[in-house]
């Protein structure tokens, strides 16, 4: 295949000038720059995502929280080609099939009551069979994907422009779109647009203190306070955070009283445990044994 003639790479589109798409590509972002406009994708990313990855127009908007027609206005500016819709579709499709364990939630075992949890509090569903998992940690994405058996591509996004629209803080995110391995987390309780409408799971109480240990890497929070280790569990659902609250107390912690948190826009829950039970919280969630399914960074804080 014939190289770029600017970079020298022979894996993109050449145009008539001899260039590759991601030159070409690089040119119209930079005079876009240039004139004082907002750049709302990286000519690089979109390129990278629908070129290079295969994904769908639909699926990049879906990560980045926007609309299809916006995806590809930018890349109109930006002339990029989406690939065929059959190169796309089918063939992607089979693909990420197979780099996926469709088995692990069909059934309840210590490792998906873990990551269920941790779903319940990071995950986030979308419409077309679409899952992401957010974390600002990587080692927790890597576990994911390692207990999947997932060979899904993690972005990473940087700390966007702070408004009222985007996330603040930078992220580490896999995409997982498979309709089957969404309705199994559905049939599990997890619920599109979750927040505030998030309920109690289904949870036997042999395998509440795994789920418990993945809504706490999602949730939790570790500190000290006056010399005193702190821990605190924050919820939108008033609902799940008293189910929760419960379940802990069954296991032997103390029963705390539920704070409205007066400083968030959208409705927002919180307990706090004393500094005794803080340090009986690692005991109740490693009852079950299996120290493998604790983050490093979650084993640290303890």
């Amino acid at each position: 295949m014939s190289k770029c003639k600017s970079c020298g790479r022979s894996d993109l589109p050449l145009f008539p000038n001899k260039k590759c798409q991601f030159c070409i590509s690089q040119y119209f972002e930079s005079q876009i720059k240039a004139r004082g406009k907002k750049v709302m994708f990286a000519s690089k990313s979109l390129i990278n995502s629908i070129l290079i990855r295969g994904n769908s127009i639909e699926m990049v908007a879906q990560e980045y929280e926007t609309k299809p027609s916006s995806v590809r206005a930018w890349m109109k500016k930006y002339r990029i080609e989406p690939a065929p819709a059959n190169q796309n579709s089918h063939t992607t499709s089979s693909k990420r099939e197979k780099q996926l364990d469709l088995s692990f939630f069909k059934k309840l075992t210590p490792e998906s009551s873990f990551l269920l949890g941790y779903f319940f509090m990071d995950g986030d569903l979308k419409k077309n069979g679409y899952f992401r998992i957010y974390s600002k940690y990587r080692d927790q994405i890597e576990m994911v994907k390692e207990l999947l058996k997932a060979e899904a591509i993690v972005q990473y996004r940087r700390k966007p422009v702070s408004n009222d629209k985007v996330r603040k803080g930078a992220l580490y995110f896999p995409g997982i779109q498979n309709s089957d391995f969404v309705d199994d987390l559905t049939k599990w309780g997890l619920v599109y647009d979750k927040n505030s409408s998030i309920r109690p799971p289904e949870i036997p109480d042999e395998f509440f203190p795994y789920f418990a240990r993945g809504c706490w890497m999602g949730s939790e929070s570790i500190y000290e306070d006056d010399g005193k280790l702190r821990a605190s569990f924050v919820n939108g659902s008033w609902a799940f955070i008293s189910w929760f609250g419960e379940g802990l107390h069954r296991h032997g912690l103390t029963k705390r009283k539920i704070y409205t948190n007066k400083h968030t826009k959208g409705s927002s829950y919180y307990f706090i445990y004393a500094a005794k039970d803080s340090l009986k919280l690692f005991d109740v969630l490693a009852a079950k044994g299996n120290l493998n399914l604790f983050s490093p960074r979650q084993l640290a804080l303890f």
